[in-house]
């Protein structure tokens, strides 16, 4: 069966964004384990510190939220970039309670080849609204975290068939979300790399990847 779709495969530019997050975080890393092996003779300079305060960030996000009409027949899924924006809480290094606004992407196809007699075509978006407790383990400049909570999401679908609509589907719920990830930071700057994932009724459940840039106050 062939189909089109839009932004099914990660664009150049993305996978560029990602290798020079993970190269950083390297480094960071790197450094990370020079200094804790000289933690007993020089203590940690005051900008590669963990920050605590509050917190906002915005990133690219690679979404993907598979099987969206519930079954794998018309093979359909959103694969797209989008954006998010977090705000966070970290009163102690090693815990913060952080709010994020994920734009999970849309995506529009033919389905059932898109020749008569049963041309069909699909589209679909979706979005997230998700509370989380993070815990960290800080590294001088790095910190390694994990994160759980909910998420209230919502997932907007319809079948268009050469009669006009076959159906429309406005769904939204709330379930259990998790992420992990790590961020470098120096002073009030940061930079994050985080996977997180959540189930949705009737697909294959939402999954994540993002690059945020984030600023404490």
């Amino acid at each position: 069966m062939q189909h089109v779709e839009d932004g099914a495969s990660t664009p150049r530019g993305a996978t560029r964004w990602i290798a020079a997050a993970l190269c950083t975080l390297t480094v960071g890393a790197g450094a990370a384990v020079a200094n804790a092996q000289s933690a007993s003779t020089n203590p940690t300079p005051p900008q590669t510190q963990a920050d605590t305060g509050i917190y906002i960030g915005a990133g690219y996000v690679r979404a993907r939220v598979n099987n969206v009409f519930g079954t794998t027949d018309y093979n359909f899924r959103i694969d797209d970039n989008a954006w998010k924006a977090l705000v966070g809480f970290r009163p102690i290094p090693f815990f913060a309670a952080e709010a994020d606004y994920d734009d999970l992407g849309h995506q529009s196809q033919s389905l059932l080849g898109g020749m008569p007699p049963l041309p069909a075509y699909g589209h679909a978006d979706a979005r997230s609204f998700d509370l989380f407790g993070v815990g960290f383990l800080p590294l001088g400049p790095v910190d390694l975290f994990g994160k759980a909570g909910g998420a209230r999401w919502s997932l907007s679908d319809n079948l268009q068939g050469p009669g006009g609509t076959l159906f429309a589907l406005d769904r939204n719920g709330t379930s259990f979300a998790w992420g992990a990830g790590a961020q470098v930071h120096y002073g009030p700057a940061g930079l994050r790399l985080e996977y997180e994932h959540f189930e949705m009724p009737y697909t294959d459940g939402a999954r994540l990847l993002s690059v945020s840039v984030m600023f404490t106050f």
